[in-house]
């Protein structure tokens, strides 16, 4: 085997150190990253342990708190006659039963309106495919000189090097009939289009273009409307859910006074 300049030899040294840096950047790349995990898990442990720390420190209390709200909590209930047990509850459904009727049938209408939003995005997202669609069309339309230009220029550069093929020598070689070929295939490719045609075939692209803005721009609407809907649906079901238990409280307060006025 023949033995290497020192160039030769000098050149393989600089490709093999150049794919060791770049082995060594992806390196260093990595090892950021999993410097940068780290920081996080690091973090996310140290929270963890602040929260299970002060959390047992505050157990003992909170479980004695707890047993004894329920203790309480029992003893008042025990100390009501089951007669009138009922009797109170039947009082706090008159005011409680509406409400959480109400609440349910906002739940209701909002899996409507969520499967509503979805089939509304859905339409919207068609409608845009399709406006993207026609839109290409229309300015594919509009580039037509532009195309017809850039392939007219195409064809003829190869023309001028086949013809200098042909100063430089009579005899047709390998590369010239290349040419020749691309030509041909040039020619195919580039379809003159008179100003007629494409006068009728923008008159035909325009109203399909106009009608696919039209149609996009209203499934749009649409949809944002249908998801702001939504959105006030769940925002009044929330609050009505949040608000029950004072709410009840304060029409029991109102009837309880009421009666107490007799």
């Amino acid at each position: 085997m023949a033995q290497k300049t020192f160039h030769e030899q000098l050149e393989e040294a600089k490709s093999e150190l150049a794919h060791q840096k770049e082995k060594l950047n992806d390196q260093k790349k990595t090892a950021s990253g999993l410097e940068q995990d780290l920081a996080i898990f690091e973090r996310l442990v140290s929270d963890a342990d602040t929260v299970l720390l002060e959390y047992g420190h505050t157990f003992k209390d909170l479980s004695k708190r707890w047993r004894d709200s329920e203790k309480s909590l029992l003893a008042k209930k025990e100390s009501i006659p089951n007669s009138h047990r009922k009797e109170l509850a039947e009082k706090v459904g008159e005011f409680e039963g509406p409400l959480l009727k109400e609440i349910e049938e906002r739940k209701a209408t909002i899996d409507v309106l969520t499967k509503t939003k979805d089939d509304a995005a859905a339409q919207a997202k068609i409608s845009q495919d399709k406006l993207q669609k026609v839109q290409g069309n229309f300015d594919s339309l509009k580039n037509t000189q532009t195309h017809l230009d850039s392939s007219l220029k195409d064809i003829e550069e190869l023309a001028n090097q086949i013809e200098s093929k042909g100063a430089e020598s009579k005899a047709a070689d390998p590369t010239t009939f290349f040419l020749i070929s691309e030509v041909e295939t040039a020619l195919d490719n580039a379809r003159v289009t008179t100003h007629k045609e494409l006068k009728e075939q923008m008159e035909e692209a325009f109203p399909q273009l106009m009608a696919a803005v039209r149609d996009a721009r209203e499934k749009i609407a649409h949809s944002e409307a249908i998801q702001t809907e939504l959105e006030n649906a769940i925002r009044e079901c929330d609050a009505l859910v949040t608000g029950r238990r004072a709410k009840v409280l304060e029409e029991l307060l109102v009837e309880a006074a009421a009666a107490s006025d007799e």
